[in-house]
């Protein structure tokens, strides 16, 4: 396998995989930094920082021991308030909600898909922007409470915040960002009583949450089988997504082209992905970008349209709608409404890839509309198994596509049965979440014989390389002390990652800072 970096540089596996290591080893240092730094405040921050860079920069870790003993033994020091019980209650955590994305839709739907006699409330940790409308009244509808909280107060501040909060409940269930320390702070204390569910939306990557989680709620087989062989063995169990079923019927392809002020050639067919831009994104190229342009040379009465990246906000995408001449079109976001017009004109939907978009791409089978996945090292869906819509590679990705353009009978590539019956926020995925509530204790505990991969195997190499396409600089905290941001930077330098680093803006402000203490 080989791959070229934006210097131009090859990237082997041999390469990679030391690049991984070297991670790592910056990972270790981290912990070792915190370990070291004997104020409560400046540690926190410290094991924020290493918490952030274990998920952002492939370590080829999913897990880390060290990390939430360091983070228990600051939670053990403050000490738990023990209050009245709120019966049949709920405590839905978050970092942060969004009106898209995936995340989100699944923690409405866990508060939705509920009995009427239970209290359901939501707490944000990190909040900035808006809260969406829709979640804000699920909530209500379930005589629950919103707490927002201030996102510039400090870590600890705001874990014991949700510490008090949380008591008084009869479930947390955790939406929670994998890197997020606050629950940790929070939770892992010995005398914390309230049984925690772990809701893991990110299946793929490293994540903090094993030792203060009672159970992991799993979205497929694959995300449960990554749980236990790459995090740790822990208490897991599958809940699948469950997606918002549109009750409205698809208007007709002349209504929604009428709406949408578009025209299509005779016997013109439309292919249509739909995912947050990064989705479509590997290392320094867009292989969605190519395997569309393969397709359109071959059929020039197709026309594709991809939902969420923008041409007018990305070079790669504008190239492609000027080189395919306006036929591979990347039309930014767009809304609930707009979309369910772009659905009433699609006759193929592809998922997104490298990264796939699992509510998007069941949001369109849940039609009717034949919709294929690419297999990728990333978790898949379980009902696309054994079946025609799950493609190997790009070729057979391309040959499928083409076998459906050429056929009038797409019968085989309908999965709408099987995500009604598996993904449909009904009685049968009901019974399923609250099987998984029944299976845990009543009472908290903490979980310690979990342990870590640190060995590098294919999967890691190619989750490095799909990181790498859209893994931000790694930025020093500014709520970190000018000493250990040097000590940061120094141990950037002993493992040559200066191309991670936004270096100069942090060294001068450190340079004053430390200036101003001598005078």
């Amino acid at each position: 396998m080989l791959s070229i970096n934006s210097k131009g540089d090859l990237l082997t596996k041999k390469s990679i995989t030391r690049k991984i290591y070297n991670n790592q080893n910056i990972f270790s240092s981290l912990l070792k930094l915190s370990e070291n730094e004997h104020s409560e405040k400046r540690r926190i921050e410290l094991l924020k920082f290493s918490s952030k860079w274990a998920c952002t920069e492939h370590t080829g870790r999913f897990s880390s021991l060290e990390l939430e003993t360091m983070l228990h033994d600051i939670a053990q020091k403050h000490p738990v308030k023990n209050k009245k019980v709120q019966t049949n209650s709920y405590l839905h955590v978050m970092t942060s909600s969004y009106s898209i994305g995936g995340h989100t839709p699944l923690a409405n739907q866990w508060i939705k898909q509920s009995n009427e006699n239970e209290k359901h409330s939501l707490v944000l940790l990190n909040q900035i922007v808006d809260i969406p409308s829709w979640l804000l009244k699920s909530i209500s509808e379930k005589n629950g409470d919103v707490f927002q909280f201030d996102y510039q107060q400090d870590d600890l501040t705001r874990a014991m915040l949700l510490r008090d909060i949380a008591i008084e409940y009869d479930y947390i269930i955790l939406h929670v960002d994998m890197h997020d320390i606050i629950p940790a702070l929070a939770f892992s204390h010995t005398e914390f009583s309230r049984p925690i569910v772990f809701v893991n939306h990110a299946d793929h990557t490293f994540s903090l949450g094993l030792s203060y989680s009672d159970i992991i709620s799993d979205l497929s087989v694959d995300g449960a089988n990554f749980t236990q062989t790459k995090r740790g063995k822990v208490n897991s169990s599958i809940v699948t997504i469950p997606i918002k079923i549109d009750s409205h019927p698809l208007k007709t392809r002349v209504e929604a082209l009428s709406e949408l002020n578009l025209t299509l050639e005779k016997d013109q067919k439309v292919l249509l992905s739909m995912a947050s831009a990064y989705k479509f994104h590997f290392f320094e190229n867009y292989p969605f970008i190519d395997m569309a342009l393969t397709l359109l040379e071959s059929n020039p009465n197709l026309l594709i349209f991809v939902i969420g990246p923008d041409k007018q906000q990305d070079k790669k995408w504008q190239e492609a709608y000027q080189k395919s001449n306006g036929k591979l079109n990347a039309i930014g976001y767009k809304e609930h409404d707009e979309v369910l017009l772009y659905k009433s004109i699609t006759d193929i939907y592809i998922d997104s890839f490298p990264f796939i978009s699992y509510t998007s791409f069941l949001e369109f089978a849940a039609k009717g509309i034949p919709s294929l996945s690419l297999k990728t090292e990333l978790n898949a869906l379980d009902i696309l198994k054994d079946t025609p819509n799950f493609c190997n590679d790009t070729h057979q990705l391309i040959s499928v596509i083409q076998n459906i353009i050429n056929n009038d009978d797409t019968s085989i590539y309908d999965l709408s049965q099987k995500v009604m019956l598996s993904y449909a926020p009904n009685e049968l995925w009901k019974k399923k979440k609250y099987e998984l509530l029944s299976s845990i204790p009543k009472q908290h505990s903490l979980h310690w014989d979990f342990s870590h991969k640190s060995n590098v195997d294919t999967y890691d190499i190619e989750l490095y390389l799909i990181g790498q396409g859209r893994s931000p600089k790694a930025l020093f905290f500014k709520k970190i002390d000018p000493v250990n941001n040097l000590k940061i930077m120094l141990i950037f330098l002993k493992f040559k990652h200066l191309n991670y680093i936004t270096l100069l803006p942090y060294f001068f402000k450190i340079i004053k800072t430390i200036f101003k203490r001598v005078k």
